[in-house]
């Protein structure tokens, strides 16, 4: 079978177009893999490593009271104690509030507000220890 010069030319044309539109393809697949990729990153990558990072802050600043504790020359007995004074002082504190809120609804919402912030206040506290 004798092909003419213009079918030739067209299966070559055509040869290379489903070439292209094969490497067209795979190209897009591979740009779908890397959105993948990314948003793997994005979503969980990226706030564990927050995460860590707060972590090591924390670490170091344990580190540095550490330090100013062993430079001030507090006896280690005397900051136990006073770290039972602090969880006692969040626990009268957690009391008032509870009387706070019995005592006027009108302030329930800021007693609200502010044992939330005593609460926070009380896990920096504990998460120091």
């Amino acid at each position: 079978m004798k092909l003419s010069i213009g079918q030739k030319i067209f299966g070559i044309a055509a040869v290379v177009l489903a070439l292209m539109i094969a490497v067209a393809s795979y190209s897009i697949h591979l740009t779908g893999g890397i959105s993948d990729d990314l948003d793997t990153v994005a979503t969980r990558h990226l706030p564990l490593s927050d995460a860590v990072t707060r972590i090591e802050v924390r670490i170091f600043e344990q580190g540095v009271a550490m330090q100013r504790l062993f430079e001030s020359g507090i006896d280690p007995d005397r900051f136990v104690d006073l770290g039972q004074e602090i969880v006692l002082e969040f626990a009268a504190a957690h009391k008032l509030l509870e009387l706070e809120k019995k005592a006027s609804p009108r302030l329930q919402n800021t007693a609200r507000l502010m044992e939330d912030e005593l609460a926070v206040l009380e896990d920096k506290y504990l998460a120091f220890e």
